[in-house]
């Protein structure tokens, strides 16, 4: 496992973020709102290492970080009136269901996924060059109650299995990502009560 830190060599930790999406490697990063921990979006053997390493149910989608909308229309149906919703809730706090469309990739469920652009300057200037999603899901055992919000907050048992490990200080947001469902306009988990509705 390697520990990078953002602040001191930036460069570096998005050279090794680039590596980790191109050659199927576990990283832990921050966001704008927790840790995530992640990989390439595109490769089923990297999607299956991140539920195994979280201990999660399968039937339990996880999302991706894109770099912009273009990019999620490759995967998913987004009406004109959506891209313009779309356009309030992102970059920002908030993972957005969107339609998927026949492009099939080993992330969300059937009928949706889930995309985020964190408001993260570090992730945004990465990803925005990136044809590759990059799984997103908190880096942590699932059904603890804590989504970390600095590298101390993650277990052991999750960090000695990643890779790379991003070293961003504390995110600027203490809760996970608001859940929001565009094409019916439901919000599925609350950013700031984290109420689930």
């Amino acid at each position: 496992m390697e520990i990078i830190s953002i602040e001191k060599n930036p460069e570096l930790a998005g050279k090794k973020l680039k590596q980790a999406l191109e050659t199927g490697k576990i990283i832990i990063y921050p966001t704008d709102t927790c840790y995530g921990i992640g990989g390439n979006g595109l490769d089923k053997k990297v999607v299956e290492k991140i539920y195994k390493i979280k201990k999660r149910k399968r039937n339990n989608p996880v999302s991706v970080i894109i770099g912009d909308i273009s990019l999620a229309e490759k995967f998913c149906i987004i009406s004109p009136s959506e891209r313009k919703k779309l356009k309030k809730y992102i970059p920002g706090p908030y993972t957005i269901l969107l339609r998927r469309n026949k492009k099939r990739i080993p992330v969300g469920d059937k009928i949706r996924l889930g995309i985020r652009i964190p408001k993260y300057p570090f992730l945004q200037n990465i990803m925005r060059n990136m044809e590759i999603p990059l799984i997103t899901t908190s880096a942590n055992i699932s059904g603890d109650l804590k989504s970390p919000t600095k590298i101390d907050e993650i277990s052991k048992e999750v960090l000695k299995k990643a890779d790379i490990v991003l070293d961003g200080g504390e995110t600027k947001y203490k809760y996970p990502s608001t859940i929001i469902d565009l094409p019916t306009g439901r919000v599925l988990r609350d950013f700031i009560t984290q109420r689930k509705v």
